[in-house]
């Protein structure tokens, strides 16, 4: 399962204009307690590292439900008027490299605070 917001060929996000919705959440702090409560919520195990290493993702997330989801998912968290940098696609096409021999059990993202909708949809 891909996100449309997946670092799938390490492409840049285009610039985004802020709507009313995400006017008000502008910090990456209430955006990865947002990502990691829903997670948690959902049966995630969670680490967040505030400071990652180099440009490595912000969130290591792992799941192994009775249903047979088994899944590792790597997100870069990244602020609403910013963009990855290519130390950071660099990480994530990395990882996305390894996933395709994982058969869509590990998954690379960068997300965005307006993402929210698309991050409940990985994680649900």
């Amino acid at each position: 399962m891909k996100s449309a917001k997946s670092v799938q060929a390490g492409r840049r996000r285009r610039p985004h204009r802020r709507s009313s919705e995400s006017a008000g959440r502008t910090d990456l702090d209430g955006f990865r307690q947002e990502v990691v409560h829903f997670a948690r919520a959902h049966g995630w195990l969670v680490h967040f590292d505030q400071q990652p290493h180099g440009s490595a993702p912000h969130l290591t997330m792992a799941r192994s439900l009775p249903s047979g989801d088994r899944r590792i998912v790597f997100a870069r968290l990244v602020d609403t008027d910013d963009h990855l940098h290519s130390a950071e696609r660099e990480w994530l096409h990395g990882i996305e490299q390894v996933a395709l021999t994982c058969q869509g059990h590990v998954q690379a993202f960068a997300w965005w605070p307006e993402d929210a909708n698309d991050v409940r949809e990985v994680l649900k």
